[in-house]
């Protein structure tokens, strides 16, 4: 399957589908590089991707984790609950 075939940037369409399939670790085998530097590139930009994914998973998870005030105010509510019941 090659995407784009009669296009112009039919190389950089298909370059981004195989930098896709290395991510996600799927690795079809439809596309492989050619040349050392095909290879050299697509090993850098899986590297990469790898860094900026980490990145927004822990950057994320820091947006989503409770601060102490939080933390202290969930405790006292929770235990206040469990105290009723």
């Amino acid at each position: 399957m090659r995407f784009g075939a009669d296009r112009p940037n039919s190389d950089f369409y298909n370059g981004v589908w195989i930098v896709a399939n290395a991510q996600a670790t799927i690795g079809y085998r439809e596309f492989t590089p050619e040349t050392y530097f095909g290879c050299i590139v697509l090993l850098i930009s899986c590297f990469f991707g790898s860094f900026l994914l980490s990145l927004i998973v822990a950057l994320s998870s820091r947006s989503l984790s409770l601060t102490l005030a939080e933390f202290s105010l969930y405790t006292a509510v929770a235990y206040r609950d469990f105290v009723r019941t």
